[in-house]
């Protein structure tokens, strides 16, 4: 919005005060009243100030430019000081397209990005990834198969997660608020997928004496992305706006994916190799269990 110029009002004691502004910063005194290039009518603007709605109403000449379709964007916040006329920076706005022929917005806007990229970081992290976490912790005794699935599935995610990232930079959410903490989870997942990636690269060998401070490293970091991820795709929805049954779809199949990882633990812990005295599925091969133990908690 640096170098816009824009129209402004806010109720006041006295009745409502309204100017046009140029917007050369985003500090407050950098927000110049009386300025900017809007050519406003001979009327000025007219304001109206009810039942918590504030209505304008102005005429104003367009340059070419800036027809027959411009970009503009709708912002609220705090009321500004009436003696100076400076105001404060916006809470929350709306950013879309005004055909100026038609009088309105274009019928269907493109946010064709915005969309894919909340699918993929969907897919990503409420599937894939937890999909490659479940089958490394709990199908270790199929060897090389768990490998070959926890390789897959985190191979596929990082794909996925790349182009989704990709496609954020080019998604629009349609409010401020909650715009800053998505953008620091975009740049920590990132380096917390990178890691990972390193780590599987750099992995020591299965004997080596720092391969439990390895597992301990890959595991956790793992987990916490994931978790910070779910939470991320929560401010983004928020963000974006979305509707209350794509938030009710992405928890219904997080609640899914939670319901598999607890009984699957809960059957390792109770009826399977973990209730005998194996301490965790990294301990066990089908080749140690004897066949009783094979064929009544193992049988696939």
């Amino acid at each position: 919005m640096i170098g816009s110029s824009v129209v402004a009002a806010f109720p006041t004691a006295g009745g409502i005060y309204s100017n046009k502004y140029f917007l050369a910063g985003k500090d407050e005194h950098l927000v110049t009243p009386g300025e900017g290039t809007l050519q406003l009518g001979a009327d000025g603007i007219l304001a109206e100030y009810s039942n918590g709605f504030l209505t304008m109403l102005f005429t104003l000449t367009l340059s070419k430019e800036q027809y027959a379709k411009a970009d503009v964007i709708f912002a609220r916040g705090p009321p500004g000081d009436e003696t100076t006329g400076r105001i404060p920076q916006h809470s929350n706005y709306y950013k879309s397209t005004i055909d100026w022929a038609e009088g309105g917005p274009p019928e269907e806007e493109d946010d064709t990005f915005t969309q894919a990229h909340g699918f993929l970081m969907v897919l990503v992290w409420a599937v894939l990834f937890p999909a490659g976490i479940i089958a490394a912790r709990f199908f270790r005794h199929l060897d090389p198969r768990w490998w070959n699935l926890h390789r897959g599935f985190q191979g596929v995610g990082v794909f996925f997660f790349v182009i989704a990232w990709l496609l954020g930079w080019k998604a629009e959410g349609k409010q401020e608020q909650g715009m800053l903490a998505h953008l620091a989870f975009a740049f920590l997942l990132p380096i917390m997928v990178i890691m990972q990636v390193l780590a599987a690269v750099f992995r020591p060998k299965k004997d080596a004496e720092n391969r439990p401070k390895w597992n301990l490293y890959h595991h956790w970091v793992g987990r916490s992305a994931v978790v910070l991820a779910i939470v991320n795709i929560y401010v983004g929805l928020y963000i974006y706006e979305a509707e209350s049954s794509a938030v009710a779809a992405f928890t219904f199949v997080w609640i899914l994916v939670l319901i598999v990882f607890v009984g699957l633990e809960w059957y390792w812990r109770v009826r399977g190799p973990w209730s005998v005295g194996y301490s965790s599925p990294t301990e066990i091969d089908m080749q140690s269990l004897n066949g009783k133990q094979r064929e009544g908690f193992l049988k696939l």
